[in-house]
C-alpha cells in the first residue's frame, strides 16, 4: 500500500474516531437522563447503558491507533530507503543553505529510530532537504528540549505526519545550525 493511500486511511479513521466520540457522548447524556430522571418499563441501567456505542468508539480508535502506527512505520522506511539511495553527491539544504557536511547528515538520516518518550518535546525546527536528481525528500527536524542533540524527525509531505514524529535522531552533525 502507498503512503497516500495509507494517509488517506488515516485520516478517515480519525474522522470515525472523532464521529464515534460524539455519537457516545449523546448516548451516554441519553443514559444519564434515563438514570436520574428513570423511565417506566426500564428495569436496571444495564437495559439502557450504551453498548454498541462504546463498542464503536473502541473500534474506531483501535482502528486510528493501528493505521497510524503502520502510517508512521511506513514513513520512517520510506525516508531511510531514500537516504541510502541518495548518492553521495546528493545535495543537502538545511533551512534552504547547502549543507557542508551533506555525507555525513545522509548518513546519520539513515539512523532514524523509533523512541519512547521521555517527558521533552521539539523545540527549534530545521528544514532538512535531500536533492538528488529529479527527487526531493523534505524533512523537519525538531531538535530535543532535554537533549540537544537528539532531533525529533517529522515528514511535511503528509499533514499527518507533519505533527506526529516518525521516529528520533541523535547526532552532533546538526550542531552548527
Amino acid at each position: 500500500m502507498d503512503l497516500g493511500t495509507l494517509a488517506t486511511l488515516t485520516y478517515i479513521a480519525s474522522l470515525l474516531a472523532v464521529a464515534a466520540i460524539l455519537c457516545f457522548v449523546v448516548q451516554w447524556l441519553r443514559f444519564m437522563r434515563v438514570c436520574f430522571v428513570g423511565r417506566e418499563g426500564v428495569n436496571s441501567w444495564t437495559d439502557v447503558f450504551p453498548y454498541r456505542s462504546v463498542g464503536f468508539v473502541g473500534a474506531a480508535v483501535a482502528a486510528l491507533i493501528l493505521l497510524s502506527s503502520h502510517l508512521v512505520s511506513e514513513v520512517r522506511g520510506h525516508v531511510i530507503a531514500n537516504a541510502r539511495a541518495a548518492p553521495g553527491t546528493a545535495i543537502i539544504t538545511v533551512n534552504g543553505r547547502s549543507a557542508p557536511n551533506a555525507p555525513v547528515i545522509l548518513m546519520e538520516l539513515t539512523k532514524i529510530t523509533s523512541v519512547p518518550g521521555h517527558h521533552s518535546s521539539p523545540t527549534k525546527r530545521l528544514r532538512v532537504e535531500i536533492h538528488y536528481g529529479a527527487k526531493s525528500l523534505p524533512l523537519d527536524l525538531g531538535r530535543d528540549s532535554g537533549n540537544p542533540q537528539e532531533y525529533w524527525v517529522f515528514y511535511p509531505a503528509i499533514i499527518f505526519t507533519s505533527f506526529n514524529e516518525i521516529g528520533r535522531l541523535r547526532t552532533s552533525a546538526l550542531d552548527m545550525y
